[in-house]
C-alpha cells in the first residue's frame, strides 16, 4: 500500500488511517512532507493481525509549505506533484503497490498516481476537503473553477473516492462524480488521539470555553471574541481559551484588547499534545465557529470530534453538513451572529445539565460514526475487498 498525504508524518488523521492498514496486515509506503530535521527516510515495524509484523515506510519530500499566494500554492503544488510522482515510480517498480490512497489536498496530485493506475494498482482518493469550495472561500470563482476540473479528473480516475460527509458525497455526484464508487469516512478521531493526563487545574468557577486549532478569520473567532464580551455584562465566569497560530492572530489580540477582554480570553498559540489534552479535558464547553461559506457547509471538523470523544458538550455553528450529521448532538447558533453564541453560553452556564445532554448525544452518535465503527469499512475500501 502507499499513502500519499500533503502533510507531515504525525498528521492526526494520517496515522489514523496508517494504523488501520498495518493493523489489517498492510505493509504502507506513507509519502508525505518533511518538518525541518526530520528523516527523509524512516522505517519502522508493526504487530500485524498474524505472526508477521507489517512495515510502515515513511518517504519526505522537503517541500517549502505554508498557506500565502495563489503563486505559492501553485509552486508547493507542482513541486509536491513532481516528488510524489518520482517516489511512486521508483518504489512501484521494484514492488507494485497493491493499491495507492491519494489523500487530498491537492486533488491534482492523483496525476503521479497514474503511471501504477495503467499498470494495474488500485488507486483510491480520500477528498479530505472540498476543493472547489476551500478555494472559492479563499479566492474566488475563477480560481475554484479550474480547481474543480482536477476534482472531476480524481473523481473519474480512481477506482473508488472517500470523502468526509454526505452533504460532500451529493456535492461530488451532483458535479458528475459516479455515485457508486463514493462512500463517506468521517473526520472521526481515534480512540488513543489524547493523551491520558489529567485534567488543566482552573478554578471550578470558571466556565471553561476552548477553541483549539488554525486561527484565521473564516474559524469564527471574531464572533466568538464578540460573544465572549455579550456574556462579560451578565457574568463574569466566562473564561475562552485559543490554541494554535494563524494569519488571523494578530487581529485576535487586537480585538482582545478594544472589547476589553483581557481577563476573560487567552491566546495561547501553540501548546504541546499533553497540554491542549489537558485543557480540553478541563473545557466545560468545546467552540466550533466556521463561518457560512460553500465551504464550510459541507464539512465537519477535527476539533468536533475531538470534543465529541473526550465528551465535551460543544456549541457550534449552524452550517448545513453538522446539522444533517449532528443535531442534537451540539447546541446550535447562527454561525455569523455573536449574539446567538452570547445566549448559548450563558445557557450552558446556568444549566450544566441541559450542556451534559448534548455530550451524551454526541457520544451516543460515535456509534455509528466515531473511528471504531469507520475502521473497517476504511480499510476494506482501500483495500478493495
Amino acid at each position: 500500500m502507499a499513502v500519499v498525504r500533503f502533510q507531515p508524518s504525525d498528521e492526526n488523521d494520517l496515522v489514523r488511517e496508517t494504523t488501520a492498514l498495518l493493523q489489517a496486515g498492510f505493509d504502507v509506503d506513507v509519502i508525505c512532507v518533511a518538518r525541518p530535521n526530520e528523516r527523509r527516510t524512516e522505517v519502522r515495524s508493526f504487530p500485524g493481525p498474524g505472526p508477521e509484523s507489517s512495515t510502515l515506510t515513511i518517504r519526505r519530500l522537503r517541500i517549502g509549505k505554508s498557506r500565502g499566494s495563489i503563486a505559492s500554492y501553485l509552486w508547493q503544488y507542482t513541486a509536491w506533484l513532481v516528488g510524489v510522482t518520482w517516489l511512486l515510480m521508483r518504489h512501484g517498480l521494484v514492488r507494485p503497490y497493491h493499491a495507492v490512497q491519494i489523500t487530498t489536498l491537492p486533488d491534482h496530485q492523483v496525476l503521479a498516481a497514474l503511471p501504477a493506475r495503467i499498470r494495474g494498482t488500485r488507486l483510491v482518493v480520500f477528498f479530505k476537503e472540498p476543493a472547489e469550495q476551500l478555494f472559492d472561500t479563499l479566492f474566488g470563482g475563477t480560481v475554484s473553477r479550474l480547481v474543480a476540473l482536477t476534482t472531476r479528473l480524481a473523481c473519474r480516475t480512481a477506482d473508488h473516492c472517500l470523502c468526509v460527509t454526505e452533504a460532500h458525497r451529493q456535492q461530488l455526484i451532483a458535479s458528475g462524480a459516479p455515485a457508486t464508487r463514493i462512500e463517506v469516512i468521517g473526520n472521526a478521531t481515534a480512540p488513543d488521539r489524547w493523551p491520558d493526563v489529567p485534567a488543566e487545574a482552573i478554578p471550578p468557577d470558571h466556565f471553561v470555553a476552548v477553541c483549539h486549532g488554525t486561527i484565521e478569520e473564516r474559524w469564527g473567532h471574531e464572533v466568538i471574541l464578540r460573544a465572549a464580551a455579550r456574556v462579560g455584562r451578565e457574568t463574569d465566569r466566562l473564561r475562552v481559551v485559543f490554541t494554535g497560530t494563524g494569519g488571523f492572530s494578530p487581529r485576535v489580540g487586537e480585538l482582545i484588547r478594544e472589547l476589553e477582554l483581557d481577563d476573560a480570553v487567552e491566546n495561547r498559540g501553540w501548546v504541546s499534545e499533553p497540554d491542549l489534552s489537558a485543557l480540553l479535558r478541563r473545557a466545560d464547553v468545546g467552540l466550533v465557529a466556521q463561518l457560512p461559506s460553500p465551504y464550510s457547509n459541507l464539512v465537519h471538523t477535527g476539533k468536533m470530534y475531538d470534543f465529541f470523544q473526550l465528551g465535551v458538550p460543544v456549541i457550534a455553528s449552524d452550517l448545513a453538513a453538522t446539522r444533517s450529521d449532528f443535531d442534537g448532538c451540539c447546541r446550535f447558533y447562527r454561525a455569523d451572529a455573536p449574539e446567538d453564541l452570547a445566549a448559548a453560553l450563558l445557557d450552558f452556564i446556568a444549566d450544566p445539565e441541559s450542556a451534559a445532554a448534548y455530550a451524551d448525544a454526541a457520544t451516543a452518535r460515535l456509534d455509528t460514526m466515531g473511528w471504531q465503527a469507520l475502521e473497517e469499512r476504511y480499510v476494506r475500501a482501500v483495500a478493495g475487498s
